[in-house]
């Protein structure tokens, strides 16, 4: 499950040349996982508490809160999808 959020989901949400549409698409998979407090405490206590790995959680926040405020590319804006 990290992997698809580290290599997949993360990478597609602070990709500048990522459309509006997947972007969406990840922040549905987002608000399923949220939904079930259980898997986030067991990410972050498993790769933010551990010194050895990966700060997932720390990044998926930084990611997310980045959407929250707005902070997109010019680029971004041009490839526009409506669901």
């Amino acid at each position: 499950m990290v992997v698809f959020l580290e290599q997949i989901f993360l990478r597609i949400l602070d990709s500048g040349n990522s459309i509006y549409h997947h972007k969406y698409l990840i922040l549905n998979v987002f608000d399923k996982l949220s939904q079930n407090t259980k898997h986030l405490l067991e990410i972050f206590i498993n790769y933010d508490c551990d010194f050895a790995q990966k700060d997932i959680m720390e990044r998926t926040v930084d990611s997310l809160s980045k959407i929250a405020q707005g902070k997109f590319q010019k680029s971004e804006h041009q490839n526009i999808i409506t669901p």
